[in-house]
């Protein structure tokens, strides 16, 4: 339930804010998979520059809602600026707008007002990123595939004029977060490869088949380009029990995520070590739902380069759940957990790390300090009373 009248969301954070200082406001709707509204977009520039903005509402119903884009500078102004829109259609991940951004080098505000309640949403929407998209991909519905994964052996279509599009595909297997308490790696992660590169003239469709990360652009000597992840049919759900298996390192020993590896297809013994786990059938199967709904969160949230629950983010998401409160101080994002009857309160900051690869990646400031809230959240966890 949305307790606050009025509250702001920043979805991307503005590199000229490095030195502005701390917006003391509470964003903790931007991680709240039961909010009233739920906003997503990718710039993708051409001869213009487009926003292409999905909606989605919690009562399904568009027509109690106002948008309205213009430039920050405005937001005090009677008569903003107003960018004009047109709405494209729907699809089951929402209602798609398109907004033509006119003036690039500067921050708009999108504002999505409920005419019921008079609830007002505002999301800060920063074009001034060197890694912007330049291809835009239509999915089968239609509409602008905005999400940081698409699904294999699905045919999208070039929503962009392009005379050439070059493609990098890395089949990479990316490790997932260390813990939060660990500031020094235990492992030297692989420098990323191209396994594969490919060209395609004056492309209509295109289809990918073969997971991994992948780049398209159409110039190679810019920044320009769309980078996605690209799974399996049922992502960001994980279904196969190998898939199934991977994400409980973050709540497993070393030799129970051993033994799991090995029992390669055998659902009975995966349940067999939930259940020797909580020593009870029933208690099992509510941590099972509770822990991979998380994991798919994680994945709908934090997906970039990788699958959204090895990244920072994503791990904490899991074993702490969504932030009671969440900051913004120029390029770092900070995510509060108050205190309750099992945890201390606690806090994270993850810092912005922009690339061609991930412009919206963060890392984990870690620290020893996390370690006891750390074991303790992992334990309550294993005992089922997370």
């Amino acid at each position: 339930m949305i307790k606050n009248n009025f509250f702001v969301l920043f979805l991307l954070l503005p590199t000229y804010w490095a030195q502005a200082q701390e917006v003391n406001y509470n964003f903790r709707e931007l991680y709240n998979p039961d909010s009233e509204v739920r906003a997503t977009w990718d710039f993708v520039r051409t001869d213009s520059l487009w926003l292409y903005l999905v909606v989605s509402f919690r009562n399904d119903n568009p027509d109690d809602y106002t948008l309205d884009i213009y430039p920050a500078q405005e937001e005090k102004n009677e008569a903003p600026n107003f960018a004009r829109g047109i709405f494209l259609g729907s699809d089951d991940e929402g209602y798609y707008y398109r907004y033509q951004i006119t003036e690039s080098s500067k921050l708009w505000v999108l504002k999505v007002s409920n005419k019921k309640s008079s609830t007002r949403y505002f999301y800060d929407i920063d074009p001034t990123s060197p890694f912007l998209n330049d291809i835009l991909l239509l999915g089968k519905s239609g509409m602008p595939q905005i999400n940081n994964w698409l699904m294999p052996n699905l045919h999208y279509h070039m929503g962009t004029e392009a005379t050439k599009v070059y493609g990098y595909h890395y089949r990479h297997d990316f490790a997932e977060a260390l813990p939060p308490m660990q500031t020094k790696p235990d492992r030297l992660e692989k420098s990323l490869q191209i396994d594969s590169i490919f060209a395609l003239a004056e492309p209509d469709s295109i289809s990918f088949s073969t997971p991994g990360l992948y780049l398209l652009q159409q110039d190679t000597t810019s920044t320009l380009g769309r980078t996605f992840f690209l799974s399996n049919k049922y992502y960001p759900r994980l279904v196969k029990l190998q898939d199934l298996v991977q994400p409980l390192i973050y709540i497993t020993t070393k030799n129970e995520k051993i033994k799991l590896d090995n029992i390669r297809d055998s659902k009975d013994k995966f349940d067999k070590f939930w259940i020797e786990l909580t020593n009870s059938t029933n208690r099992a199967k509510k941590i099972i739902r509770r822990y991979y709904r998380r994991v798919e969160t994680a994945n709908r949230y934090f997906t970039t380069y990788k699958e959204g629950w090895k990244t920072d983010k994503g791990m904490i998401y899991i074993i702490f759940g969504p932030p009671n409160e969440v900051y913004f101080k120029g390029r770092e994002e900070i995510w509060q957990y108050l205190e309750n009857e099992f945890m201390p309160k606690i806090s994270f900051t993850f810092i912005e790390t922009q690339s061609i690869f991930s412009p919206e990646a963060s890392v984990l400031v870690r620290h020893e300090k996390y370690r006891s809230a750390w074991f303790r959240a992992v334990d309550l966890w294993r005992k089922g009373r997370f």
